[in-house]
């Protein structure tokens, strides 16, 4: 008989507040499902207005506690979504992002370019990521 996969929500203690209605991740079965993170204080839950670079490693940096806090991290990684508002930011995204995956564990990734909402009409954020992860067996349910 086969298992019947959970689905399980989690909202991330050390990460900052989701400001709309959804949760940092959902797990289901040995996937995990990684909402779009931003450049938010984790303290304040507050958009960092910071150059591009600073937003694209607190964004990274949010994203990786949240694989973390269940299990996974950004080298298991299977697809990752990111959006910049700007695409003159493409490489410099890259040159940072290669700095949080190991080489050889970089995920399948599509990069589009557009507006990133941060709430209340505000433009402030200039990069998101979001991601589908996997979480190794041994660390199922922990």
């Amino acid at each position: 008989m086969a298992k019947t996969k959970v689905k399980r929500r989690f909202s991330v203690h050390g990460s900052a507040n989701p400001n709309a209605p959804y949760a940092h991740a959902v797990i289901y079965g040995n996937m995990v499902f990684v909402s779009g993170q931003g450049p938010l204080d984790p303290n304040t839950h507050k958009v960092v207005k910071a150059p591009f670079a600073e937003q694209a490693k607190l964004a990274l940096t949010n994203l990786k506690t949240v694989l973390k806090s269940v299990g996974s991290s950004m080298d298991h990684m299977l697809t990752a979504t990111v959006a910049l508002k700007n695409k003159e930011d493409w490489e410099e995204f890259n040159e940072i992002y290669k700095t949080f995956i190991k080489p050889g564990k970089f995920p399948a990734r599509i990069s589009i370019e557009g507006q990133v909402p941060s709430g209340k009409g505000s433009n402030e954020i200039l990069v998101g990521v979001q991601c589908v992860a996997h979480i190794p067996e041994k660390r199922i349910g922990k």
